[in-house]
Formats: C-alpha cells, sequence, structure tokens
C-alpha cells in the first residue's frame, strides 16, 4: 500500500514536472524584422540565433545533432565488479535503461547541450519528497527521465547556492521549469536533475555553444553561397562577354570610368574584352 500511494503521488509529480515539447520564445533577443535580425558580427548570440543557424547550415547541423548522435548510437556497457561477475547483468541494467528510453534521452540532451551550451536531464524518482522542489528522499525508483533545454528552463540567481562554505557554492539549487501549455512555472531541486555543460569558460554551469566560434564564419560561408548562388541562376551559363567593335580610346576610357550604358556592369565584376584600337581586359 506504501509502495503504491508513493508511485500514486509520483505520478502527479512528474505530471508537474513535464513540459510542453512546443518551442518556448520568453528568452528570445530582439534583432529586428525580416532577414536582418540574426546577431551581427561580434555580437553576443541568443537561443534565436543558435536556432537560426542550426536549421539551414549543414556544417552546424553535424556538429551539433549528428555528433550527438555519434557519441550514443553505439551506447555502453556495464560489467558487475567481483571475481565472478554475473553475465546477465548488463541485460538488466540494458532493460531497466531501455525502460526509461534512456539512449534517446541522452541523445536528445546532447544536442541541447551542444546547441545551447548547457542542459539538464529531470529525473522522475519514486520517493519520500513532498514535491519535485524538495530534495530527493530515500529513493526506491526512478521512472521517468526527461531532456529540457534552456528554451524550457532557467537558473534565477536567487536560487544559485549562496553558501560559500557549501561545495556547490555558485551552482543551482532549484531550475524553474517553464510550459507552455499553461504558462505555468515549476521549481525542480538540483538532487532530482543531471547538469550538462561540457564547455565551461566565464561562468561557474553554464557552457558556450558548439557554434558560438563558428558563428560568425558559417554567416560569411552563408552569404557566400547565397551570392554564387544567384549569380548561377541569373547567368546561367557564365559571365557576359561582351565585344564592342571600333572603341576608340575615350570610349573605352569612358566604360571604364562607368560613365556609358554599360557602366553599371563594371560594378558587378564582370570581365569584358574590347576590341578595336586597343584590345585589353577589364576586370
Amino acid at each position: 500500500m506504501a509502495l503504491e500511494c508513493m508511485a500514486e503521488s509520483e505520478t502527479k509529480r512528474r505530471s508537474g514536472v513535464r513540459r510542453s515539447r512546443g518551442d518556448s520564445s520568453d528568452t528570445y533577443g530582439v534583432r529586428g524584422a525580416g532577414a536582418t535580425w540574426q546577431a551581427s558580427f561580434g555580437m553576443a548570440l541568443n537561443e534565436r540565433d543558435l536556432l537560426f543557424s542550426v536549421r539551414p547550415e549543414p556544417v552546424a547541423n553535424r556538429i551539433v545533432f549528428q555528433f550527438a548522435h555519434d557519441v550514443f548510437d553505439n551506447w555502453f556497457k556495464v560489467e558487475e565488479l567481483g571475481d565472478k561477475p554475473d553475465p546477465g547483468f548488463d541485460v538488466a541494467v540494458q532493460q531497466a535503461l531501455a525502460d526509461l528510453n534512456a539512449k534517446a534521452v541522452f541523445t536528445e540532451m546532447a544536442a541541447y547541450e551542444r546547441l545551447f551550451g548547457w542542459a539538464i536531464i529531470a529525473l522522475g524518482f519514486v520517493d519520500f519528497g513532498e514535491n519535485p522542489s524538495q530534495p530527493v528522499e530515500d529513493a526506491r525508483e526512478v521512472r521517468e527521465l526527461i531532456p529540457f533545454s534552456t528554451l524550457q528552463f532557467s537558473v534565477q540567481n536567487s536560487d544559485e547556492e549562496k553558501d560559500t562554505n557549501s561545495e556547490r557554492f555558485g551552482l543551482p539549487k532549484f531550475y524553474t521549469i517553464r510550459r507552455e501549455v499553461n504558462g505555468k512555472q515549476s521549481k525542480l531541486h538540483f538532487s532530482r536533475a543531471i547538469h550538462a555543460a561540457t564547455r565551461l569558460l566565464e561562468h561557474p554551469y553554464k557552457g558556450i555553444s558548439v557554434l558560438e566560434p563558428i558563428y560568425d564564419d558559417l554567416t560569411v560561408l552563408r552569404n557566400i553561397r547565397w551570392g554564387l548562388g544567384q549569380t548561377i541562376f541569373r547567368y546561367g551559363s557564365g559571365f557576359p562577354h561582351v565585344k564592342v567593335k571600333g572603341a576608340k580610346k575615350k570610349d573605352l576610357e569612358d566604360l571604364e570610368a562607368g560613365q556609358s550604358q554599360l557602366g553599371h556592369l563594371f560594378l558587378k565584376l564582370l570581365s569584358f574584352s574590347f576590341v578595336g584600337v586597343h584590345q585589353f581586359i577589364l576586370s
């Protein structure tokens, strides 16, 4: 009966933690409208910039999503320590992890962590804690694993450990989970979470995105590809080759200076061949 009561309580508790799968936008910065909203060179990046980059960019997709899959696709084995280890130990462990959908959860968490710099997995325990904001107490079972990105959670400054004598000084005591369904927020105690941040720099628990060091380069490459694509689309067979027969020196000088009707083409760095008194190529 006691276990049934705990299971029922945990079901309610887990339902309080679960969040909507829909994207949240309340942490997005403002960049403007249309094609000009993305971050300029050297600007600090927010979630929207990172989302914009990872969607159309093959390189960004590779180092965020495909790398996360590469890490966990081969999974792992667990061996029991002892003189006569149980050969069926790994089978039992893998079955428990499969019931929790652990491989998919950790892969999703790794993608979030690589994209946004940090992420968490909320652990749904069967324990004697009153609610998710309380520390884990006499845990009996892990019932659920839920990955969260920074689109769905945050850490308030007041929820960081302030005790300078604590081993967790400056680290999160609570995570604030946001849900799109009803707009409510709930607190999650750190003992009920796995915190992932593998690229720490100036912050004690928030890492940097794998895209941050290459964001400017990705922007340049995207613009180069776009410009080249427009050139091929507009001039599918190559660059125009214009011949002006019988041109005088003054005519050539006027063309080069952009004083003729063809002058605007020079601004596009097109190649011309002039045939006349003087024959040369302007680029």
